[in-house]
């Protein structure tokens, strides 16, 4: 999801090939190296209607990260390669390279009507984005509308659990997602996902093998995306999630729309973690009534995406085992930030937070949109 006032991704500027700011003929680029990473940005269609088009906001992003480029002169040792649909039938990819004071765009490929909710597809993608520009070590952005691993809203395709577009071709299944880049056989470096809902165990645990840290939000991003000009320099080169998540709170905390929340989540950590949980679901079974105890991150009715640290405190009765989970929570969940309230579109109002661990679990769910949580791999692996 990404609606007006909440519910967010990232998508590109459609000044295609226009030059990004800044027009300082004196600037000279960066000297040239070896390239040590590519960062690749994805954003499939999310649409352009009023009530849950985002290309609009994306074009903003795009444009934001130009100026980062432009900003820093470029980055040395360090690639940009977009990806970017304009339309539902239309996607190019280009290179964005700083050059005499400016950000270009280098058209790369063109693609006509690509079916997001293909592995194959999101592989040839991401393949074309590695070959165009290889590197030691790489990292995606990626942006759209999001709910998690909960079912595309509307969707034309059966789905369970989707990231990008609002519906159909337009979106991807995560374990799909999760697929394309295991066949590529190049592990992420870290994924941020500029969509509603991602940060929650579930995704994390589908995208084990896919990618090291996965940054994401618990909740519903608003709109306006993450502040790209502020932030996209922490993760170039060796990211600095800390002030990358830093830097996002200081922004929201006094934006016009106060709201925000974003995890930096070790994937790395998932098994141990699913291996802590199948111990404390042996021992211990929910009664949901105690649902209404438990710190919701979410607009839904009942709740889909609680947190994760508040539930376990209220499931676990045996406090070694307890603070065994603690220990592996705070590996999991590096680092977090949340604002003091929320905001949902989903009900148009704002909510407190008391408690936030950085990431989500729809166990405790007993929303019908959360049907499926039991054939989700992680709950398989910790049921």
């Amino acid at each position: 999801m990404r609606k007006h006032i909440a519910i967010v991704a990232l998508f590109l500027s459609f000044l295609l090939f226009v030059a990004c700011s800044k027009d300082n003929e004196s600037d000279t680029p960066r000297e040239e190296g070896p390239n040590k990473q590519t960062i690749i940005i994805f954003f499939p269609w999310s649409g352009t209607t009023m009530s849950n088009g985002l290309y609009y906001f994306i074009t903003q992003n795009v444009r934001e990260i130009q100026k980062a480029i432009v900003d820093n002169k470029g980055f040395s040792q360090a690639r940009f390669i977009c990806f970017m649909s304009n339309s539902a039938e239309s996607a190019v990819m280009y290179e964005m390279k700083y050059e005499k004071g400016k950000c270009v765009n280098d058209t790369v490929q063109r693609y006509s009507s690509p079916d997001f909710s293909d592995a194959s597809t999101l592989q040839h993608i991401i393949a074309d984005a590695i070959g165009h520009a290889p590197a030691e070590r790489y990292g995606m952005v990626v942006g759209g509308h999001g709910s998690g691993w909960l079912p595309a809203p509307s969707t034309i395709k059966k789905k369970t659990r989707f990231i990008g577009g609002y519906s159909g071709v337009y979106a991807t299944d995560t374990p799909v997602f999760a697929q394309a880049l295991n066949a590529l056989g190049q592990k992420m470096d870290f994924i941020l996902f500029d969509n509603c809902y991602m940060a929650n165990i579930e995704v994390a645990y589908d995208l084990r093998d896919a990618t090291d840290m996965m940054i994401a939000s618990t909740s519903e991003i608003i709109e306006r995306g993450i502040p790209y000009q502020d932030i996209f320099k922490y993760l170039v080169g060796s990211p600095d999630y800390e002030r990358l998540i830093a830097g996002f709170h200081d922004f929201y905390k006094s934006y016009t729309y106060p709201f925000g929340a974003l995890s930096a989540i070790d994937c790395t950590q998932t098994e141990k973690m699913a291996a802590i949980m199948r111990r404390i679901n042996s021992q211990t079974v929910w009664n949901a009534y105690n649902n209404n105890l438990v710190q919701k991150l979410d607009g839904y009715s009942p709740g889909v995406f609680y947190d994760m640290g508040d539930y376990v405190r209220h499931l676990c009765e045996d406090p070694v085992l307890l603070s065994e989970f603690e220990q592996a929570l705070k590996q999991l969940v590096p680092y977090a930030s949340c604002t003091d309230n929320l905001y949902t579109e989903l009900t148009a109002s704002q909510f407190v937070v008391s408690t936030f661990s950085g990431i989500t679990i729809s166990d405790p769910s007993e929303n019908s949109m959360a049907a499926g949580k039991t054939s989700t791999n992680w709950y398989q692996a910790t049921h």
